[in-house]
Formats: C-alpha cells, structure tokens, sequence
C-alpha cells in the first residue's frame, strides 16, 4: 500500500504543479487524498499507521525525499570506489 500511495502522491504532486499550484498545495491534495483511503482501512493499527503517515508535514516530507534522493547518489559513488570480487 506505501508503494501505491506514495507513488499517487507523486503523481498527484506533479499532476498540481504542471497545473500551476504549488508542490505544496499539491502535496497537501494528496494527503487528504490519502486521509481519505486510509479511513477504509478495517484493521485499527494498520489504519491509525496510515493515518501518521498522512499526517506528516510538507518540511518532514521535503527532508526525507532530499535524503532518499541523496542516499542512491552515494551508494552509486561508493560501490564505484569498491574493488571487485
């Protein structure tokens, strides 16, 4: 379900911004967006998990995409310095 989720939350993110809002607003859509599918979930835990997850900020957000973006980019360059086997 993350992977589905954050992958319309991109989308929906780049859907706003080539319509000329904001990737804040855009990413605010795709929260309630997901506010919305995550009150069909049954299961309690799993609900109130999704729930946090969509309640995260637009800086929380920003950090954690700047880092996952940064973290290929180093693990490319390190693998490229390992000798091989």
């Amino acid at each position: 379900m993350k992977t589905t989720t954050t992958a319309a939350a991109t989308l929906l993110t780049a859907l706003a911004t080539l319509a000329g809002c904001s990737a804040q607003q855009g990413y605010a859509g795709a929260q309630s967006w997901k506010r919305n599918q995550c009150s069909k979930i049954v299961d309690a835990q799993e609900r109130l998990r999704c729930l946090r997850e969509a309640d995260q900020s637009y800086d929380s957000y920003q950090k954690e995409a700047e880092a996952a973006t940064k973290k290929p980019a180093q693990d490319r360059a390190t693998a490229a310095e390992s000798p091989q086997q």
